[in-house]
């Protein structure tokens, strides 16, 4: 498949703001791209998916369909648990623990599949 250009644009000053403000909490690794960030665990991060929410407030990106001009429409976030030597893992749809190393990623609006297939949680029963 061809390769899709997409505008990314990430807030470093409410990423500054958010770790200055939570220096002495533990912290999750997330891996957006070839950039690990270390995103601090707030009462309410510990919930993957509230930490995705924050990290969709954080980064604005943008892939417009073919054809069309001043698209907007943001993606959808998700968050997969990284492997041993960066490989994506299972989806994470549970509690983080301090430490995780997680990977960010996204499917613009106009997808119908995300980039990567589903996986079960890593708390799911086994079937």
């Amino acid at each position: 498949s061809p390769e899709v250009v997409a505008d990314v644009h990430f807030d470093w000053r409410r990423f500054l703001r958010l770790n200055t403000q939570a220096r002495a909490q533990p912290g999750v690794w997330v891996r957006v791209r070839e950039l690990d960030l270390l995103m601090p665990m707030t009462g309410a991060s510990t919930a993957s998916q509230a930490l995705a929410t924050e990290l969709s407030s954080m980064f604005h990106v943008r892939v417009p369909p073919a054809g069309a001009i001043g698209y907007v429409k943001e993606p959808l976030f998700r968050l997969r648990l990284l492997q041993w030597a960066g490989r994506p893992g299972h989806l994470l749809e549970s509690t983080l623990m301090a430490g995780d190393h997680v990977l960010l990623e996204w499917a613009s609006p106009g997808d119908s599949e995300w980039p990567l297939p589903p996986h079960k949680p890593r708390n799911a029963p086994m079937t």
